[in-house]
C-alpha cells in the first residue's frame, strides 16, 4: 500500500509516464501474490456447485496482477470530481467490513472500518467545493487496499465473499473503467490518456451539479 502511495505521490509531483507507473504497479502486485494475496481459483458455485476451477500458478499470478492493478486504477479514475472516490471507498469498505463481521474476521473488519473512518474525516474537506484534494497518492493507496481486501477474503475458507461478490462490491469503478477503455479503443485513442468520458463527466454534461453526481453514483453503488 505504501509503495502504491509513493507511485501516486511521484506522479502528482513529476507526472510519471503511464508505462513506468504500470511497470512498478505490476511489480508490487507480483510481490503481493508471492505473499499470499491472490486469486487461486475461480468460484462460480452460485450457478453450480461444481463450477470451481483451480488455477495454475502462472494464471493465478496473471489474473491477480491484473486485478490489483485494474482495481487500483479504476478507483484512481473515480477521483475526477470532489468527494466521489472517498464516497465509493466508504461504501465498498463498509460492505467488506459487514461480511468480515459475519465471517468472524474481526481484524479485517477493523482494518476496513479504519479506512472508512479516514475517508469520512477526509470527505468533510473534500466535498465540492473542496479544501483539499486526494491526488493520485491517496486514490492509489485506497485502490490497492480495496483490491487487496477483496482478494484476502476469497482465500478465507470461512468467507462467503467470492470473486463475483468482489466484482459486485467494486462494480461502479470497474464498470466505468471497462466502458472507458472500450470507448477509447473504438475511437482509436490510447486507453491510458485521460479524457472526459467517465460516468461523472457524463452526468456533469447533462447538467447535474457536483454534489448531485456524487450522491447519485454513490447511491447506486449501495
Amino acid at each position: 500500500s505504501f509503495i502504491y502511495f509513493l507511485i501516486g505521490l511521484l506522479d502528482d509531483l513529476f507526472d510519471l509516464s503511464f508505462v513506468l507507473r504500470l511497470v512498478i504497479q505490476f511489480s508490487v502486485s507480483i510481490i503481493a501474490w508471492n505473499n499470499g494475496i491472490g486469486i487461486n481459483s475461480l468460484d462460480f458455485s452460485y450457478f453450480n456447485p461444481s463450477y470451481i476451477f483451480e488455477l495454475p500458478s502462472f494464471l493465478s499470478l496473471l489474473i491477480t496482477s491484473f486485478w490489483l492493478v485494474g482495481v487500483t486504477n479504476s478507483i484512481n479514475w473515480m477521483d475526477g470530481i470532489d468527494g466521489l472516490c472517498s464516497g465509493l471507498t466508504i461504501i465498498s469498505c463498509l460492505g467488506i467490513s459487514i461480511i468480515s463481521i459475519f465471517n468472524g474476521s474481526f481484524f479485517m473488519a477493523l482494518y476496513s472500518i479504519s479506512i472508512v473512518g479516514a475517508c469520512i474525516g477526509f470527505l468533510r474537506y473534500n466535498l465540492f467545493p473542496s479544501q483539499i484534494l486526494m491526488g493520485d497518492c491517496g486514490s492509489n493507496f485506497l485502490g490497492f487496499n480495496l483490491a487487496s481486501l477483496s482478494l484476502i477474503h476469497i482465500n478465507n475458507p470461512d468467507s462467503s465473499i467470492k470473486i463475483l461478490s468482489s466484482i459486485f462490491i467494486l462494480f461502479i469503478p470497474l464498470f466505468d473503467m471497462v466502458r472507458v477503455v472500450i470507448f477509447r479503443l473504438i475511437s482509436k485513442s490510447s486507453p491510458f490518456i485521460a479524457d472526459n468520458a467517465h460516468l461523472h463527466h457524463l452526468f456533469l454534461e447533462l447538467g447535474f451539479g457536483y454534489l448531485q453526481v456524487v450522491l447519485f453514483i454513490c447511491s447506486f453503488a449501495q
